[in-house]
């Protein structure tokens, strides 16, 4: 499953979020996280923060966990960076 769909799972999303965004939020997460925020309500946080259209559907799956999330946002940055 690529981040951005994950990411439009977990929080609700209207949108597949934008590679500007999927880097905003992870940075925010990061931010949060060593700031001493559990990274859960880091996750959200950043979420409410970036998406507009935060936590406005609600889809059954299982989310990812944040770990799994930031980890997919670092690696497909490297990607990008590397093409």
């Amino acid at each position: 499953m690529s981040i951005n769909h994950s990411l439009f799972i977990k929080y609700g999303l209207n949108h597949n979020p934008t590679e500007q965004e999927i880097e905003q939020w992870a940075s925010l997460v990061e931010v949060l996280i060593r700031s001493g925020i559990g990274k859960e309500v880091a996750g959200e946080r950043a979420a409410e923060q970036v998406f507009p259209d935060f936590n406005t559907m609600v889809y059954a799956s299982e989310a990812d966990t944040i770990e799994a999330l930031l980890a997919a946002a670092r690696n497909r940055g490297n990607q990008q960076r590397g093409r």
